[in-house]
């Protein structure tokens, strides 16, 4: 578990990082930007819902602070 939040961690960290890097260029398109930030918005919630379905309280202490 703790080498599987670690690979989720790296990807989480590059799609924020491609978003931040992006939404300047499309905060003249409202559609795309309020897409963006609705896809991040989803990200949250469906993380945490697969944080939840994989025991979240039975984890081990470092998987969980990962």
């Amino acid at each position: 578990m703790k080498r599987f939040a670690k690979t989720i961690v790296k990807v989480l960290v590059a799609h924020a990082d491609i978003a931040k890097n992006e939404f300047p260029s499309h905060l003249k398109e409202e559609r795309m930007a309020c897409s963006l930030m609705n896809n991040i918005q989803q990200l949250q919630v469906q993380l945490e819902k697969m944080f939840e379905s994989m025991g979240c309280d039975k984890l081990e202490e470092d998987a969980v602070n990962i």
